[in-house]
């Protein structure tokens, strides 16, 4: 009898250690490298932006960005979007697939913080009523053409609007981190 109880016990502890085993080969072979995507990805929008920034910055005394500022931070915003295109494409398809698969809650927690972290070309009516599929980059970049075509005295709004997706995109972010911090606690226990 007690033969038959260590038994049991030796194969209901053989069944939780496969099944933290195989927890533990699902967060490093897909949630690990997810996150590690995504975390290149936040570095390179911080970058993005913060490069922004600078570029736009006004000088002591100057009461709007020059042109010549303007298209240089519209060309480097346009290259950096391009660059770092592949990369979100990938992040973004991985985190979709996964919304497909029946997963445990803290799985889609972490998943629908990863899909909410993206700018999710949020539709914006413009003021003629038409609207326009746009992401951060491609609200900012408009703004910027707008004021060159605009031709007058560029305005602080672009400046505004870079420093409000910089915070949008921090708060995003910290939901991601929240999220896999909870499947790392639960991967280990």
């Amino acid at each position: 009898m007690l033969d038959s109880i260590i038994k049991a016990l030796e194969f209901l502890l053989k069944a939780f250690q496969q099944r933290t085993d195989q927890k533990r080969r699902k967060f490093d072979q897909v949630y690990k490298p997810l996150f590690d995507l995504l975390q290149e990805i936040n570095k390179d929008y911080h970058e993005m932006f913060d490069e922004l920034s600078t570029i736009l910055r006004l000088e002591p005394g100057q009461s709007h960005p020059e042109s010549e500022s303007l298209c240089e931070a519209a060309q480097k915003l346009r290259s950096l979007r391009t660059q770092f295109s592949p990369v979100r494409a990938q992040c973004r398809g991985m985190a979709k697939s996964l919304t497909t698969l029946d997963l445990p809650v803290i799985e889609k927690e972490f998943v629908a913080a990863v899909l909410e972290y993206f700018p999710r070309g949020e539709l914006v009516i413009e003021a003629s009523g038409k609207g326009d599929l746009n992401t951060s980059s491609s609200i900012v970049l408009k703004k910027i053409y707008e004021e060159l075509a605009r031709g007058d005295t560029p305005g602080n709004e672009i400046l505004a609007l870079v420093a409000e997706t910089i915070n949008a995109h921090l708060l995003r972010w910290e939901k991601v981190c929240a999220a896999y911090e909870k499947l790392q606690f639960v991967v280990s226990t």
